[in-house]
């Protein structure tokens, strides 16, 4: 029979808790900065996206068993992009926006992934494979 009282506290909280910061999926470092910048009818704004570096492949040997205690895998490398977007406030009402996304066109860092989900050279839950985008859009509000 189980008895949390023989394991005491500290057994308890390590059986149900680990850091995974630098595992797979789990950057340890990752942030947001945005600026903007209004100028009469315009507006200017920027975003750069930062995902750290992690380790790659936690079932190095592909036997179903994750293998973050007993095995240290090549990293996959951080990720950096830039988002920018200006807009046009002219007329009542009428917003004009032009921007692009990824603007300096990074690719994805390549990981080997999980050898289920991550078939593509990229971890999927994380990056976005997307390279640069650009976009326009009007909205008009009354």
């Amino acid at each position: 029979m189980f008895c949390a009282e023989s394991l005491g506290a500290a057994a308890i909280t390590q059986a149900f808790t680990r850091d995974l910061l630098g595992e797979y999926e789990y950057p340890e470092d990752r942030f947001v900065l945005t600026g903007d910048y209004a100028l009469d009818t315009w507006d200017f704004y920027a975003a750069v996206n930062y995902i750290g570096s992690f380790q790659d492949t936690p079932d190095a040997d592909f036997d179903g068993v994750l293998d973050f205690d007993t095995v240290t895998t090549r990293d996959v490398d951080a990720f950096v992009t830039l988002n920018l977007q200006a807009n046009w406030t002219g007329f009542e009402g009428l917003t004009l926006s032009l921007g692009v996304e990824n603007a300096l066109d990074e690719e994805v860092p390549f990981a080997i992934g999980d050898g289920d989900a991550d078939t593509f050279g990229y971890v999927q839950n994380i990056h976005n494979p997307k390279g640069r985008f650009a976009y326009g859009k009007a909205t008009y509000r009354f």
